[in-house]
């Protein structure tokens, strides 16, 4: 739970220093449940963030999960909200080789954002 209080510390303080979610033009909404909570997802539960759904049609575990901790810190959000957030936020998750052409952000083999910067 802690964890939790230090992300929520986190996400209140994007709204007032520059940083890569600026730099992407993400929302602070978007990156807490894109970046963030994908992070920790994947880091302690072992599993790939995905926004896939069940054969029954129902959400699948991420999404689950951004819904249930979103819920819990008063932040109401909907399952499309996790997806479109996952979506602005996919080229950090994409590989160094596979960045994205037009931002250069991909996460290095820490699990840091990084960019990747071309010799003129």
């Amino acid at each position: 739970m802690q964890h939790l209080v230090t992300l929520v510390d986190k996400f209140r303080a994007m709204y007032s220093k520059p940083d890569l979610r600026r730099a992407l033009k993400v929302s602070p909404e978007h990156w807490f449940l894109g970046y963030e909570l994908r992070r920790i997802f994947e880091k302690h539960l072992q599993q790939q963030a995905t926004r896939s759904r069940k054969a029954d049609g129902s959400r699948g575990p991420f999404v689950c999960f951004a819904v249930a901790v979103s819920s819990a810190l008063d932040l109401h959000v909907s399952d499309a909200t996790v997806s479109k957030a996952m979506t602005n936020l996919a080229p950090l998750f994409r590989r160094a080789s596979a960045a994205n052409k037009t931002s250069g952000w991909h996460l290095d083999e820490f699990g840091n954002p990084t960019r990747v910067m071309e010799n003129s």
